[in-house]
């Protein structure tokens, strides 16, 4: 079975035209595997549905 996130890599990589030496291509599927998982987490918070995002972030 072919992992998902390295068939994406490969994919992007490929319809930009750019090439990778192995070892980017490693970091570059485990940096990809990390931000999946935080967004699996990230998912989890149950928001209302007539929340509305804010016009401008101020601090």
């Amino acid at each position: 079975m072919t992992d998902p996130i390295a068939a994406y890599v490969d994919a992007a990589t490929a319809l930009r035209g750019v090439s990778l030496a192995p070892d980017q291509r490693g970091e570059i599927i485990a940096a990809m595997a990390l931000t999946m998982e935080q967004i699996a987490i990230i998912h989890t918070f149950p928001l209302p549905h007539d929340i509305e995002p804010a016009p401008a972030f101020l601090p």
